[in-house]
């Protein structure tokens, strides 16, 4: 038989000596054969490799099939020697055949007992999911560079989102404050035009001051003080009857029961005295009675107004004008208040020469005293008493003769008293007044 054709039991099986011959001459191939038996190789060969996978069922029961793949013990060894011993001799050619025959055989028988092997194993255990392994498919390296240009890019793009939010948060800021400042300037320019008219129109304001509501009257002084100071601002003069005007309407509501309004009057007040004094002049009595009656206001912080505007007369106008205004209106003062009028006076009397030099407004001034400290039959307080002697005593020094001859000039119960509070300070007062009383009627006596 040929190379290539298959191979049978009874072509292998020949006489003695082809037996003979093939155990003298091929000895390694029962050492190749039992090698083979004995030793199952647990690799894959190239043909089981090519095989199609088997399907892949999920869950799938393969029942055990272990047993038919075993061998029966019986079954004839086609390659014992016993077969081989009454086989002719093969030709060198044959033999060389025979034995690649016999290891192409064996090789064969070999790789079919290692995938019997396998299968075995493997059926024996039991049914088994049988799952395809995929494998994992590396992935490529990133360079170090393009990392460092990713987190540069990242930097950028938090750093350009942080600046834009800044940015966006700086123009929302200015533009609510220019919202802010527009809105304010438009409601001034529209609040100032609103008072403007009431201003210039005096029928306005004094129906405003008027008004039963408080809260009418309060914008209008409101409105009176918004117009005194922007008129300080910008450097305007007011019209002297606008100024009376204001000091008026100011002079009607400075008694007001809420104090909200007396506090806004007595500014406008305050504001007239500071920036246009020399239009009080027509005004100046009335303005004085009205501070002094405020002084004695049951709250604190309206009495306090008042004393500052008081300075404020006194300091801003002329001690002579102030008490001229003020002299006529002593007995007009509540007579709490006649302690702090003493003190007022003592403070401007030393400044008014002029206004003492005049026999009557001398005569007229020392009656009223006298009538206060006590010629009625009222007892003054102790603090007036002070208050009342430092007066007189500050205006005997103006002028002594004229007062000694005024003093001579009143009624003998107002001489005493007069005489009185001045003897402290002028121990030999009686004798002046005498000496002025008979100097005064020798110039009256015709010669």
């Amino acid at each position: 038989q040929t190379l290539g054709a298959p191979l049978t039991g009874s072509s292998l099986i020949g006489g003695g000596a082809v037996r003979n011959s093939f155990e003298a001459k091929t000895p390694a191939v029962k050492t190749s054969f039992t090698s083979a038996t004995s030793t199952r190789p647990s690799f894959i060969t190239r043909q089981e490799a090519l095989q199609p996978p088997l399907p892949d069922k999920d869950e799938e029961e393969m029942p055990s099939h272990s047993q038919s793949f075993a061998v029966p013990a019986d079954a004839p060894d086609v390659f014992a020697s016993e077969h081989f011993s009454d086989a002719p001799a093969l030709p060198s050619t044959t033999r060389e055949t025979t034995t690649s025959s016999s290891n192409i055989l064996l090789s064969r028988r070999s790789s079919l007992g290692s995938m019997v092997g396998s299968s075995t194993s493997a059926l024996s255990n039991g049914p088994k999911r049988i799952v395809r392994a995929v494998p994992a498919v590396p992935a490529a390296p990133v360079p170090v560079a393009a990392l460092e240009d990713a987190d540069q890019v990242l930097m950028d793009t938090v750093q350009v989102q942080t600046t834009v939010q800044k940015s966006s948060a700086f123009l929302s800021e200015q533009v609510s404050a220019n919202v802010t400042e527009i809105n304010a300037e438009v409601e001034a320019k529209s609040s100032n035009s609103d008072k403007d008219v009431f201003v210039f129109s005096g029928e306005t304001l004094r129906t405003m001051v008027a008004d039963e509501h408080w809260d009418a009257r309060l914008k209008a002084f409101e409105s009176i003080n918004m117009r005194l100071q922007r008129a300080s601002t910008t450097q305007e003069t007011l019209n002297e009857v606008i100024v009376e005007t204001f000091v008026d309407l100011s002079l009607s509501c400075l008694a007001d029961p809420h104090q909200k309004v007396a506090t806004e009057a007595l500014s406008v007040l305050q504001g007239c005295v500071a920036a246009y004094p020399q239009n009080l002049k027509s005004r100046l009595g009335a303005v004085l009675l009205a501070l002094f009656h405020r002084l004695a206001d049951r709250r604190p912080a309206l009495r306090d107004q008042a004393n500052s505007v008081l300075n404020l007369v006194r300091t801003s106008l002329d001690p002579v004008l102030v008490m001229t205004a003020l002299s006529p209106r002593m007995g007009e003062v509540p007579d709490r208040m006649k302690t702090a009028l003493m003190q007022f006076m003592g403070a401007v009397a030393p400044h008014c020469d002029a206004y003492f030099q005049v026999p009557s407004n001398a005569w007229a001034f020392l009656s009223r005293m006298a009538h206060i400290i006590g010629s009625s039959g009222a007892k003054p307080s102790l603090t007036l008493t002070v208050a009342a002697r430092r007066l007189l005593e500050l205006v005997f020094k103006t002028s002594p003769q004229v007062i000694c001859a005024q003093i001579a000039a009143l009624p003998l119960q107002q001489q005493i008293t007069l005489k009185k509070y001045l003897e402290a300070s002028i121990p030999d007062i009686d004798h002046q007044v005498t000496l002025a009383s008979r100097a005064e009627w020798s110039s009256k006596v015709p010669l």
